[in-house]
């Protein structure tokens, strides 16, 4: 039995009313032969207004009332009536519901207190139901029973000596609302994805937003802790052919239904059922309680910020994460094709991430950066503009893409940084395409400005509701990485200089609660801007952890000083950070450039206090040139690195002999463990020839600091993965060694055995 305490607010249902009380009393009676004394009438007295059926009792003693009735209640989910209570017992009142069936065998509710205000009973009257409990007898309710009801009634006992008034009304029968219930599995391994998909007959105005139906599943644990996870309306989909000049072919196949994920976080056996609630609570339905078992597996949870050290994160169950990957915004980058005068890459769509998660996992990537934009995998966009329909009508075409994408990247066990609102969409100034929002007026919407969006209470409503849709439909998966809730945030707005007022960290703190409340695994939460910025949005304790562009121009001139310069500035938030966007400058550089900087790039970022490698832009220049061993070459060499065991900060080292003064070096190390990246200060405009000069020749590095005993030296070929040498040196207070003789960057593994 479900009760919720609300005024009525229509209802949006086809149901079937049984008594409304408008003319007469219907054939209800006291019920014969009770202890306490009682009467009934049809009245207006109560809080309603409504004509109702008005029950007075003198307490102490049990008494109630029913109707004999010869009804087929078969095919109905509900027997639902409304129960004011306009003053508050004197004593506690205590009622339950009881139907008797064809053979006038009893079945009751369990016993509930009655309570001040318009309460809304609902009892579930479905074959499953487990609200209706055998007495006298022992055979279960089940479907069959249904389908001759001969009595129903309301029993009320109180032991106090009190006079107690309640009024009934409105009694009807609530059609089955959820039918065809399946489930991926009924054994689901330990973070793996439990579905659960039905069909509500019933058609619903928007099936989006959760004031007409809000569906959710009530999860208990094994531990006993309850998790209440939103279920999300569905339609398939799938690749009807090629797509065209990047264009997917997609067609829908099956009937819509709606679906709730559930990744589950203990061993044992979970309880669940599905709730829903319709017209802002005016109705409340559940299923019975339905069970499924976890069995233990290797996956090691959800990503978080470290509790060992805030600089750097690790899973649920304490193991180190590194991302290594790069940025996939979308299928394509114009800019690229435009400047070096290539075809669009990607023409046949989606299908692409096929391939390219493959080559990323060949190559041990486990990283990348998405984006939920008007032309990618946005949900929510003006109507007309493809398969858009407007506020609070979902393209569950790209939903459906998005599904597509996450599965094959869970396959690989590789993460994705979500962003949600990219900031040309609210952008008047920059990359503007606030002209198409759907929220702006001059498209049916109601904010005169992109600035709007983040103060106007009803466009914070509607934007809420989409994420509890993004959550519902993907905040299962352990491969989300985070929820990048805006991205260059220095560029949204009417103006550059929006993003200096407090309403974003404002509007970043109230959406962050909503988060908290609406996600129960607690993914992280972040912002970016393209500027170093002393942000109050990184401030707060809602947000996770920090990003950063690294394009450089004339006060960056390579991108290791751009990074070095980064990882200084950001140091002061004490939280993880990184580069989410690098490459040359902002509309890219010569090829030679930006082919050196992904390699420049990630080896820089991993031999600085950064959470992550930097994710390189161009991602249409990685494949076309298939340079993804870059990152395998880098993956090879931090697999054995965990920071969170051994902490490693910015050093000093020395390097001394011929061409020392063009040697450039980055280096993290502790007591026992260093790690090295040398490098040629004048050669990071292209990657390495074998017609090069020596970068290093008869050169000796010296370290210090260093606790003493035996240790190994490993160098690295940064191109490959593979180490070159390996040897063995005796620390006494200082190392000092042999550098090889080479034309290319490398790097150094010490540490102490």
């Amino acid at each position: 039995m479900v009760l919720i305490f609300n005024i009525s607010l229509g209802y949006c249902l086809s149901q079937r009313i049984l008594f409304n009380f408008d003319q007469d009393i219907g054939g209800w009676a006291v019920i014969e032969g009770s202890s306490a004394t009682a009467s009934i009438e049809i009245s207006r007295d109560n809080t309603t207004q409504d004509t109702c059926l008005k029950f007075s009792a003198n307490f102490p003693g049990e008494t109630g009332i029913r109707v004999l009735i010869n009804e087929n209640w078969s095919g109905y989910q509900s027997l639902i009536f409304d129960m004011v209570v306009d003053e508050t017992p004197l004593y506690p009142v205590k009622y339950f519901v009881y139907i008797k069936d064809k053979e006038w065998l009893w079945y009751q509710t369990n016993q509930y207190t009655v309570k001040y205000g318009v309460n809304k009973i609902s009892v579930n009257i479905s074959g499953s139901s487990l609200d209706l409990i055998p007495k006298g007898h022992k055979k279960p309710w089940n479907q069959y029973s249904a389908e001759e009801i001969k009595e129903f009634g309301i029993k009320f006992t109180c032991e106090g000596k009190s006079s107690q008034t309640i009024y009934i009304d409105n009694i009807r029968l609530s059609p089955v609302l959820f039918s065809s219930v399946r489930f991926n599995a009924t054994e689901i391994p330990l973070y793996e994805k439990f579905e659960v998909s039905f069909k509500t007959p019933v058609y619903f105005e928007n099936p989006f937003d959760p004031d007409c139906i809000a569906i959710d599943g009530y999860f208990i644990s094994p531990s006993g802790k309850e998790i209440i996870i939103p279920g999300f309306f569905y339609q398939d989909f799938y690749f009807a052919g090629p797509g065209v000049k990047g264009e997917d072919n997609l067609q829908p196949q099956g009937y819509p239904e709606w679906r709730i994920r559930f990744s589950p976080a203990e061993k044992g056996t979970y309880k669940f059922r599905i709730v829903a609630s319709i017209n802002k609570g005016n109705e409340t339905i559940s299923t019975q309680q339905m069970t499924f078992k976890v069995t233990p597996s290797s996956k090691h949870g959800f990503v978080q910020v470290s509790k060992k050290d805030n600089r750097y994160f690790e899973f649920d169950d304490g193991t180190f994460f590194y991302p290594i990957g790069h940025n996939i915004r979308s299928l394509n980058d114009n800019r690229y094709s435009q400047i070096w005068k290539r075809p669009l890459a990607a023409q046949s769509g989606t299908v692409n991430f096929d391939t390219w998660l493959a080559d990323m996992e060949a190559n041990k990537e486990n990283f990348f950066e998405t984006w939920m934009s008007a032309w990618w995998l946005a949900i929510e966009w003006k109507k007309g503009y493809g398969f858009y329909e407007g506020l609070l009508r979902y393209n569950l075409r790209n939903a459906w893409k998005l599904d597509w994408i996450l599965e094959r990247a869970e396959k690989r066990n590789i993460f994705i940084q979500l962003l949600i609102v990219n900031h040309g969409s609210v952008s008047t100034y920059c990359d503007q395409e606030w002209q198409d929002n759907p929220y702006n007026i001059k498209n049916g919407g109601f904010l005169n400005s992109p600035e709007e969006f983040f103060t106007d209470e009803r466009a914070k409503t509607l934007f809420k509701k989409r994420l509890r849709y993004i959550v519902a439909r993907w905040g299962y998966s352990p491969n989300i990485f985070s929820w990048e809730l805006v991205n260059e945030m220095n560029l949204i707005g009417a103006s550059g200089e929006f993003y200096k007022k407090n309403i974003l960290a404002k509007w970043y703190a109230e959406i962050g609660d909503y988060l908290a409340k609406i996600d129960p695994w607690n993914h992280m939460i972040t912002g970016h801007y393209t500027i170093l910025y002393d942000s109050d949005v990184f401030k707060l304790p809602q947000v996770d952890y920090v990003l950063t562009n690294a394009y450089y121009g004339v006060n960056n001139d390579n991108i290791v000083d751009a990074l070095k310069r980064i990882s200084i500035f950001n140091a002061r938030f004490n939280k993880p950070h990184f580069v989410s966007e690098y490459g040359g400058n902002w509309n890219a550089g010569p090829e030679s450039l930006l082919d050196a900087d992904i390699h420049n790039g990630i080896w820089a970022g991993s031999h600085l206090p950064f959470a992550a490698s930097p994710l390189y832009w161009w991602h249409n220049n990685i494949e076309e040139k298939n340079l993804y061993f870059l990152y395998k070459a880098l993956a090879n060499y931090m697999a054995l690195e965990n920071r969170l065991e051994v902490k490693v900060e910015p050093k000093n080292i020395t390097i001394s002999g011929e061409a020392s003064d063009k040697i450039k070096y980055l280096c993290m190390s502790a007591e026992t463990r260093t790690l090295i990246w040398i490098y040629g200060q004048d050669r990071l405009n292209r990657l390495p020839q074998d017609s090069d000069p020596y970068l290093t020749k008869n050169c000796v590095c010296t370290v210090e600091g260093l606790i003493p005993g035996d240790y190994v030296i490993e160098f690295w070929d940064t191109y490959t993965g593979i180490i070159k040498e390996t040897r063995k040196i005796k620390n006494e207070g200082t190392l000092n060694f042999q550098l090889p003789d080479t034309n290319k960057d490398f790097a150094i593994k010490l540490y102490k055995t």
